[in-house]
């Protein structure tokens, strides 16, 4: 999915974009004392959030390519999800979500329009999450 993204926007060759990826991918997960607590991971999640960042700056740009981006948004309806009391950004979210309704969050924090396909995505992926 991104990988197709990277292939159409700057011409890298497949094989050679999924070697390197699956290659970067080992190197960080075989790093020793390397550890991603989910903390660190969804710390100041309206910043990641965003639209011009890390999981709904590639959504948009694949939706532009007209290429999937189902598991970015799944991706992004779990940041709305994360709860951290001592994350001012995330209890933010949480009281927008309380106030306002998922639907309206979604747009807010992710500047897209809240009838568009990407608030719809995540708004659904959210309540399924949810749901458990």
């Amino acid at each position: 999915m991104l990988n197709r993204f990277l292939e159409k926007k700057y011409g890298f060759e497949h094989t050679t974009l999924v070697t390197y990826m699956n290659k970067m991918f080992v190197k960080r997960m075989t790093t020793p004392g390397l550890s991603d607590p989910v903390e660190r991971v969804g710390r100041e999640p309206i910043r990641k959030l965003a639209a011009n960042d890390r999981i709904i700056g590639p959504a948009l740009q694949c939706e532009a390519y007209k290429l999937a981006n189902d598991h970015l948004l799944h991706g992004a309806a779990y940041g709305f999800h994360f709860q951290n009391p001592d994350d001012q950004q995330a209890v933010e979210i949480q009281t927008s979500i309380e106030q306002n309704g998922i639907k309206e969050t979604v747009a807010k924090y992710t500047q897209q329009p809240v009838d568009s396909r990407i608030v719809a995505v995540i708004s659904d992926n959210y309540e399924q999450i949810s749901k458990g």
